[in-house]
């Protein structure tokens, strides 16, 4: 399903303004979660599965992230990084999200449905683009 004009326009504007600092907030200075009644794997899921990772699956389709992504330039650093240390996250997640989609523990709040979610928004961030069929020229 095509994104709407208005949500690309939107979302683009946000890649012009946010992106870098985004991206260095993931790779360079990610929160560490403490309190908030979380149990010890519910902070290791906030390693991959959280709001600044979650706007970067939402935005992976905006043209204007593609550009920003595929930049050569000395501050693109840490975006370059980025499909590498999501997957050393997803790959360190995985053995417990594996188990999570088979067998939901019963001190979890999350469905196994959560597990097999999150690991399906870092899959598709990470596979290879698929390419667009555009239409030939009349």
């Amino acid at each position: 399903m095509e994104a709407a004009p208005y949500q690309e326009k939107l979302w683009s504007q946000f890649c012009a303004l946010y992106l870098p600092r985004l991206v260095d907030k993931i790779v360079l200075d990610f929160p560490r979660p403490t309190g908030y009644g979380l149990s010890p794997d519910e902070k290791e899921d906030l390693q991959l599965d959280n709001a600044y990772t979650g706007t970067l699956v939402a935005i992976q389709k905006s043209p204007y992230f593609t550009k920003c992504m595929r930049s050569r330039e000395s501050s693109a650093e840490n975006r370059s990084n980025l499909p590498q240390f999501l997957a050393e996250r997803l790959i360190s997640l995985s053995p417990r999200w594996d188990y999570g989609m088979k067998h939901v523990p019963t001190e979890s709040r999350h469905p196994s449905s959560y597990y097999k979610a999150a690991a399906a928004c870092y899959h598709e961030y990470l596979a290879p683009p698929r390419r667009k069929q555009w239409p030939r020229p009349l």
